[in-house]
C-alpha cells in the first residue's frame, strides 16, 4: 500500500478546484514554453519565475500533509547539493491550506530551496496539477522539458536535470 502511494502520489485536495492535468509528461527538447508565474514565500518575499531565466528549474508541487511529497525531500536536498554553483534551481510550490502550516513545517525542517506558499492553489490551477507530488522540469530556455506525477521517480528526474544542466552549461 505504501509503495503504491509513493508511486502514485497524494490526491491533491485542491484537484477539484484546479481542473484536469495536461498530461503526465511534457515534451523533451523544445517542449511548450513554461507559463510565467510569481508567488510569495511564507515570509511574503516575492518569487518571480522570470528571475530564473537562464537556469534549469525544477518545480516541486507538494504539501506538508502528503507522505510521498515528504519522502521526496531527501532527493530534493541531494539535487540542490549536487548542482550547487550550476545553472539550476529547485522551487517548491506548497498546496498547504495556510501559510502557517508551511511556515511551521519549514521551521522544524529547513529546506535549502525557496518554497512558494500557494494556499489558494492559484499556481496548481495554472499548471493543471491533479496530484501531489508533481515535478515539472523547465530548461534554461524557458521551455518545459518533462513532467512527473507521483513520487518514486528520483532517478528519472535526476537524469533529466543532469542533461538539462549540461545543455545549459554548453551554451
Amino acid at each position: 500500500m505504501l509503495a503504491g502511494l509513493l508511486l502514485t502520489g497524494c490526491n491533491d485536495r485542491a484537484a477539484s478546484k484546479s481542473g484536469p492535468a495536461s498530461g503526465d509528461r511534457g515534451a523533451s527538447n523544445g517542449g511548450p514554453k513554461a507559463p510565467d508565474f510569481s508567488g510569495e514565500t511564507v515570509d511574503g518575499l516575492p518569487v518571480i519565475a522570470s528571475e530564473y531565466r537562464g537556469k534549469v528549474v525544477l518545480l516541486d508541487f507538494w504539501a506538508t500533509w502528503c507522505p510521498p511529497c515528504r519522502a521526496e525531500i531527501p532527493h530534493g536536498k541531494s539535487l540542490v547539493e549536487k548542482f550547487q554553483g550550476k545553472p539550476f534551481a529547485l522551487i517548491g510550490i506548497s498546496a498547504d491550506e495556510s501559510r502557517d502550516e508551511l511556515r511551521q513545517f519549514l521551521a522544524d525542517r529547513p529546506l535549502p530551496w525557496v518554497n512558494i506558499s500557494d494556499p489558494a492553489n492559484r499556481l496548481n490551477s495554472l499548471w493543471k496539477i491533479k496530484a501531489l507530488p508533481t515535478f515539472v522540469l523547465i530548461g534554461a530556455d524557458g521551455k518545459i522539458v518533462e513532467r512527473w506525477i507521483g513520487g518514486g521517480r528520483s532517478a528519472s528526474i535526476e537524469r533529466a536535470v543532469e542533461k538539462a544542466v549540461a545543455a545549459a552549461e554548453a551554451k
